[in-house]
């Protein structure tokens, strides 16, 4: 008898309860739709955003092989759009850094393309830049060791040709050969030991070369097949990228077009 008595007080106890949690949520139940109105839009909202920021880096992945096709002696703004495109992605660990590689790659290009004396002052801005940008690089992603040993065998080809102008010491320029040969693991190390071993015959070949009054010492004709390309147009590019967006139509490879 007092057991079912007890049952009995749980069932009304329940049924109390059941019956204030009702009452409140009629109360409460504008404030109710509004909650999940509320989260249905936050959810809303955090998807649209992840659409756009795909769709974005989509499209910048599009702009990056774009500019990599195009004819750098025809269209010489390709280095501003590369510049642009490397700004605008600052952020994105990928896509980020191989745009300001190709910064650095077209501007050197567009420098040894110039080889008359009325152009040497633009050269010489471009070797700079690219000089410039390749420290950025090496200084932006310390923590990913791939990048940095790029960066730092595309930059020794800038100084020596820098040299050449009486920018630099060569003491920097074996500086970054030594830290590829004693860097982490990197495909330039066997390239970067040749290099620095004949560093001091072949600098000593560039600078005794006479020049002429009228021409600038910059002339590129007087380079070294080492000096006279970048690392990006003779050597692996940036490794360890994530492949390009399926719908990009043109090359895989995030080395400059030739």
């Amino acid at each position: 008898m007092k057991k079912t008595r007890r049952q009995e007080l749980k069932t009304n106890d329940l049924s109390f309860y059941l019956k204030q949690i009702y009452e409140a949520a009629v109360r409460n139940a504008t404030y109710l739709i509004g909650g999940v109105v509320v989260v249905v839009l936050v959810l809303v909202s955090g998807l649209w955003v992840q659409h756009n920021r795909h769709a974005t880096r989509e499209a910048g992945w599009k702009n990056y092989y774009a500019i990599l096709d195009q004819d750098l002696a025809a269209q010489p703004g390709a280095i501003d759009q590369a510049r642009s495109l490397a700004a605008e992605f600052s952020e994105d660990a990928n896509l980020g850094a191989v745009a300001l590689a190709l910064q650095g790659d077209l501007a050197y290009r567009r420098a040894l393309a110039l080889r008359k004396p009325a152009e040497s002052a633009q050269r010489l801005q471009l070797l700079r830049d690219a000089e410039q940008t390749y420290e950025q690089l090496i200084q932006r992603y310390t923590d990913r060791p791939h990048i940095v040993a790029r960066a730092r065998m595309s930059l020794a080809p800038v100084k020596e040709t820098l040299l050449l102008a009486g920018e630099g010491k060569v003491e920097e320029i074996r500086r970054l050969y030594q830290d590829l040969i004693d860097g982490p693991s990197n495909p330039y190390r066997s390239i970067a030991a040749a290099l620095q071993s004949s560093l001091d015959e072949r600098v000593q070949k560039l600078l005794v070369v006479p020049t002429p009054t009228t021409a600038p010492a910059t002339a590129p004709a007087t380079a070294p097949a080492a000096t006279t390309k970048p690392a990006a147009t003779t050597l692996p590019a940036i490794t360890a990228l994530p492949k390009p967006i399926p719908t990009a139509s043109t090359s895989t490879s995030t080395a400059p077009a030739q």
